[in-house]
């Protein structure tokens, strides 16, 4: 895989899912990667979202 890695963290400070728009507060477990592509800014995931888009690459209904 090409890029920047796409990991699961912790947030550390409130952010917002991309996939859902949640606020989730410091301390939420994530699954994060960065791009340049999206003005240089980190992209987060709610973990539930992050399930969902697993199940669909590996071509499973969410």
């Amino acid at each position: 895989m090409r890029g920047y890695p796409i990991t699961r963290r912790l947030t550390e400070r409130p952010a917002f899912c991309r996939g859902c728009d949640d606020e989730m507060p410091k301390g939420t477990p994530i699954v994060s990667t960065f791009s340049w592509r999206n003005r240089g800014q980190h992209i987060h995931f709610c973990i539930p979202c992050a399930e969902t888009i697993g199940k669909l690459a590996q071509g499973n209904d969410a």
